[in-house]
Formats: C-alpha cells, sequence, structure tokens
C-alpha cells in the first residue's frame, strides 16, 4: 500500500447490493451487481472500477468516479 492512502472496501451489508468504500466506512458507489477491480489513481482524486450490471455475469463497464461519488466523463 502507498502511504498516506486507506484501503479500499468492496462487500455487501446486508442490503443485497454491493458497495464501494474509500476509506472503509465511506460509500462511494452501490450497485445490486458487482463491483471489480477497484484502483486508486496515484493523486489520490479519483477512483476507477468494473462495473458488472449482473450478479454472476462478468459483463462490466469501466467506471471512474471523484471520492465523492459522482462519476466522471
Amino acid at each position: 500500500m502507498v502511504e498516506g492512502r486507506q484501503p479500499i472496501a468492496v462487500g455487501a451489508r446486508g442490503t443485497g447490493k454491493e458497495i464501494l468504500e474509500y476509506p472503509i466506512e465511506k460509500k462511494i458507489y452501490e450497485t445490486d451487481g458487482w463491483i471489480g477491480d477497484p484502483h486508486i489513481s496515484l493523486d489520490g482524486q479519483q477512483i476507477a472500477f468494473v462495473q458488472h450490471p449482473l450478479p454472476g455475469d462478468d459483463m462490466g463497464a469501466i467506471t471512474v468516479m471523484d471520492l465523492s461519488g459522482k462519476q466522471e466523463r
């Protein structure tokens, strides 16, 4: 882990949805599908991950968000 960076958490919190947290306990994104391969940008200002809309399916799209949860375009 890079010094000063917090761990990324992905998991279900009893809601039937998968949640992406960064840092842990700060929800950035929630989906009915699943989240794969989350990575924080080198400057620590964005997070990228693969958003898989269907549970059990590996079709998905790369999503980039700022740390407030706003999707980048």
